[in-house]
């Protein structure tokens, strides 16, 4: 991956962090709130595999863990985000493409 998708991928990541804690969470919604972050690095992992998947994952849940709301431990969420984004792109290696699998992966995370 060149320097201009990695470069993609942070924007791509900070634009969901942002509308994340600003939009959906003001949402009135029952149960709990949308989670972008994780599905922007579902996506990213079914693309492009585990590497890409938990690079994905470690930079979202740094920037999840360094937004001014997180009240959390530092880096749970990196650990987090990073072994989840390696595993979906470990689904998505060594099969052919299909439209099921991302319905299925993204219900059931």
């Amino acid at each position: 991956m060149n320097f201009y998708r990695y470069v993609a991928l942070f924007s791509i990541l900070i634009i969901s962090e942002v509308f994340q804690t600003t939009f959906f969470s003001r949402l009135g919604l029952p149960g709990s709130t949308p989670d972008l972050v994780i599905v922007v690095v579902a996506v990213w992992a079914l693309i492009k595999g585990p590497a890409v998947g938990a690079v994905a994952g470690f930079i979202a849940g740094f920037l999840i863990d360094v937004v001014p709301p997180g009240n959390h431990l530092m880096g749970i969420s990196s650990i987090s985000l990073g072994i989840i984004g390696y595993l979906i792109g470990l689904v998505a290696v060594g099969q052919g493409r299909s439209f099921f699998r991302p319905l299925i992966i993204s219900s059931v995370w």
